[in-house]
């Protein structure tokens, strides 16, 4: 998607080019694709169960299924 990559586009700008963005409402995870496209470990947060388990068979992602919490997460795993 487009916007996708202007997003990474712009990531990549201010500096980082590895490690793991988090997609927080990650649905069917074509953002964590692209994210992995270039390059970055990809994570990633769905509340929806039938999207968690369409991306952790299509994807091999371990997808988180919840609602965001600070604490599901180590801060340090992410890009800052």
């Amino acid at each position: 998607m487009r916007e996708h990559e202007e997003l990474l586009d712009e990531i990549v700008m201010f500096g980082a080019s590895a490690g793991s963005p988090l997609d927080v409402g990650c649905f069917i995870g074509m953002l964590l694709g692209n994210d992995r496209k270039r390059g970055f470990e990809i994570a990633g947060i769905e509340p929806n169960w039938d999207a968690v388990l369409h991306v952790r068979n299509l994807m091999y992602c371990d997808v988180v299924q919840g609602a965001w919490h600070p604490h599901i997460f180590h801060e340090t795993i992410f890009l800052r």
